[in-house]
């Protein structure tokens, strides 16, 4: 997996609801921080860290739990390894 399929993911299901108002871009910094534990993280913890970082992010009207755990799960389904570590290798990679 790597960063263009998480934003896929995490922009699929728009768990705050920002869409199609916002950019693609607007969840960045969540899949930034996501990413920054994503190979750490046990697979029965990851949607609650998902949910805790969105919580912190945009505060305690994020939506249900349920909609993490299914983003977790399907980040799970297709590897949690990522080949980028931040947005910022990402962008620099696609710009060389």
């Amino acid at each position: 997996m790597d960063y263009v399929t998480l934003r896929t993911i995490i922009n699929k299901y728009d768990p705050i609801g920002l869409f199609p108002a916002c950019g693609v871009d607007e969840y960045d910094i969540e899949i930034n921080e996501i990413l920054s534990y994503l190979n750490t993280v046990e697979n029965c913890n990851l949607g609650d860290r998902i949910y805790n970082t969105f919580s912190f992010w945009f505060g305690c009207n994020i939506g249900d739990k349920i909609v993490y755990q299914k983003i977790a799960d399907e980040i799970i389904a297709g590897g949690k390894k990522m080949n980028y570590k931040s947005i910022y290798q990402y962008q620099q990679q696609c710009c060389l």
